[in-house]
């Protein structure tokens, strides 16, 4: 299936993390705040400026990105309000991001613009747990429903990951570390332009290799000894001006990831026996802009993304599981003046299922058409939209989006959005079969699609006599026909997906400050409460009620090395009913410009060496230390 194309100072760090302080955050920032009226968002379409988006939104830079030494990209997103990601074990393990209490399947992660919605997933939603991070230049998190823009799963908000451009002069990077736990990681890539300046092109690729001790619940005598975790990612973007006027873009990016476990079974029995799980991710995309005039742009694109696993065993049956999604979009955007614009699109998607136990594959075409229309009167930016989406089996499904920021002062910003959405049963919820089903059918043709009605309203506020960002909102998610895995039998995780009859509840506050105390020094904090609900009223698994998150950052005189500090504490939350242990983990991070061209970098993770889980059976990995050099010519 491979070969298819396709020591006093941890008292001090303790108290910290605990203070009352550790109530507010956003990442730290190395570099001066950033004005919000400096960030412009590309999310939403068409690059609009930050505030005039009517929702609760953040961004993740490359510099963020590479000063906190960031490999995997979901230890960038759960320090983020309203963020929280578990993980089955260490690197590779199958990985949970939630936003807003909402599941993965309840929100749409994008590269350039590409959906990575898996049709083959067990949970429905994308798999970030092998996102790797050498080639993104950017992150956008938008908050709040956006089906207006993007269909069926961008309920809870929108992950736009953005890759590195082509650089305007030859460049050369890369990296090298190795690390307990048989950490192995390297980076290399390549950027520039053709003579002219017409064709600009990036090759980017990334190898990871670590080991990852970790062991089941203490209550189960089932173990894992060891798992071992490759990933080798690879992407290439060109960029072509056809004319001034005309601009054509391709991406390539594939994933090859295998996780090794040994002592495993996942039925019931202590073997000591293997399990393994290998991954293929393939995106091709290709676009084409062009501006007509000064106020129209035109664009069409076609995007292939296709997601192949083999799960194998010494004991037990093999499984397979083919996702593909293909996609061909055209949107237009005619701007009526500098700030007013209507944005236009159409698109026909087709996603496909085949998996061992399928006598033949699954498949569904959407046809969707939405518009869009953002509006600056006076100090007031408003946006409105409305979305049709045409499903093979649920027909036609319409939503909406409303989006208004207001400055109350120079110094507050009003930020509210309210809409409602829809998310369609993935393929495997509705034809899905393996061992872990009930009557070998975990699939449910009779499921209705989840439909959500959802608002929120926030405030940032940049103080002027105390230089500091501070972001607070609070938001609201009703959800009918919310789509859950129900156990029917022993072990546990045998079941069905069931529709919950009734309608199901989260709502929260996110709280945020940004502190720079100095040229050097800025702290950042972030602080998250969710109560999310079933229909019955119901506490749902896995979710923290509460999580709080902190950074640190001390950059020296001379601006050759920083130190960062981080932390993550969760608590309040449940599995199967059952409060679990609250836990705290820190990290901490060096780097220090040791030639010209080159800095030395020195990371910790679970710097306590906590042992804690975040999902339902594997603890996560222990104290790692990492060293590295990394180069730039």
């Amino acid at each position: 299936m491979m070969d298819k194309i396709r020591p006093n100072l941890t008292s001090l760090l303790r108290g910290l993390a605990v203070s009352p302080l550790f109530l507010l955050s956003v990442p730290v920032q190395a570099e001066p705040l950033v004005s919000v009226d400096e960030l412009v968002i590309t999310a939403t379409g068409v690059a609009t400026p930050a505030r005039e988006i009517g929702a609760s939104l953040d961004v993740i830079t490359r510099e963020d990105l590479e000063r906190q030494q960031v490999v995997y990209l979901q230890d960038a997103l759960k320090q983020l309000r309203g963020m929280h990601f578990s993980q089955e074990g260490g690197p590779g393990g199958a990985g949970f991001l939630r936003m807003r209490g909402l599941t993965r399947q309840n929100m749409v992660i994008l590269i350039d613009g590409n959906n990575m919605a898996d049709a083959a997933d067990l949970n429905g939603g994308a798999e970030i747990a092998h996102i790797l991070t050498a080639d993104i230049e950017r992150v956008e998190v938008i908050r709040g429903g956006n089906s207006v823009l993007y269909g069926s799963n961008a309920v809870a908000g929108v992950v736009n990951i953005i890759t590195r451009k082509p650089s305007e002069e030859t460049s050369v990077e890369t990296s090298l570390a190795l690390g307990s736990h048989r950490l192995r990681e390297a980076t290399a890539q390549i950027s520039g332009r053709s003579e002219n300046g017409r064709i600009g092109y990036r090759v980017s690729a990334q190898s990871l290799d670590v080991e990852s001790p970790s062991d089941f619940d203490e209550e189960n005598t089932i173990y894992i000894e060891n798992e071992d975790y490759e990933n080798l990612t690879l992407s290439a973007a060109i960029d072509v001006a056809l004319t001034d006027k005309t601009t054509a873009s391709f991406l390539a990016r594939g994933v090859r990831a295998s996780l090794n476990t040994d002592g495993y079974s996942d039925m019931g029995v202590a073997l000591d026996g293997h399990f393994g799980i290998d991954t293929q991710q393939n995106l091709l995309s290709a676009a084409l802009e062009t501006s007509v005039s000064e106020q129209l742009n035109i664009s069409a694109k076609y995007s292939f993304f296709g997601n192949y696993r083999d799960t194998f065993a010494e004991v037990g049956q093999t499984y397979w599981y083919d996702g593909e999604r293909e996609s061909v979009e055209a949107r237009a955007a005619y701007f009526f003046n500098g700030t007013d614009y209507l944005n236009l699109g159409i698109e026909n998607k087709t996603e496909t299922l085949l998996q061992n136990g399928l006598s033949a594959e699954k498949q569904v075409d959407t046809q969707s058409a939405f518009a869009l229309l953002h509006t600056q009167t006076g100090e007031l930016s408003t946006s409105f939209g409305l979305r049709n989406d045409d499903h093979d089996k649920f027909g036609g499904q319409t939503s909406w989006r409303f989006g208004a920021t207001y400055p109350v002062t120079d110094l507050v910003l009003l930020t509210t959005s309210a809409g409602t959405a829809y998310r369609a049963p993935s393929l495997y919820e509705l034809f899905g079969e393996d061992a872990y089903c009930v009557d070998t059918l975990c699939g449910n043709e009779a499921l209705l699609p989840e439909e959500t009605d959802s608002w929120d309203v926030g405030l940032r506020v940049v103080s002027a006599r105390f230089p500091a960002t501070w972001e607070v909102s609070y938001f609201d998610i009703q959800t009918t026909n919310r789509i859950f895995y129900e156990s029917t039998g022993e072990p546990l995780y045998l079941g069905k997906y069931q529709n919950d009859v009734g309608e199901s509840r989260s709502s929260g506050t996110e709280l945020s400050v940004d502190v720079p105390v100095s040229p050097r020094l800025q702290i950042g904090f972030v602080a998250t409460h969710v109560n999310p609900r079933d229909a019955n009223g119901g506490i749902q698994d896995s979710q923290p009620r509460q999580l709080y998150s902190a950074n640190i950052g001390y950059r020296a005189a001379d601006g050759q090395s920083h130190w960062g500090l981080t932390a993550l504490q969760a608590k309040d939350r449940y599995r199967r009913g059952v409060l679990q242990e609250d836990y705290l983990v820190l990290g901490a991070n060096y780097n220090t410009v040791v030639g010209e061209n080159m800095k030395l970098e020195v990371q910790i993770d679970n710097l306590l060496d906590e042992h804690y889980r975040t999902s339902t059976l594997k603890s996560t990995p222990r104290r790692r230390l990492k060293i590295g050099l990394r180069a730039r010519f």
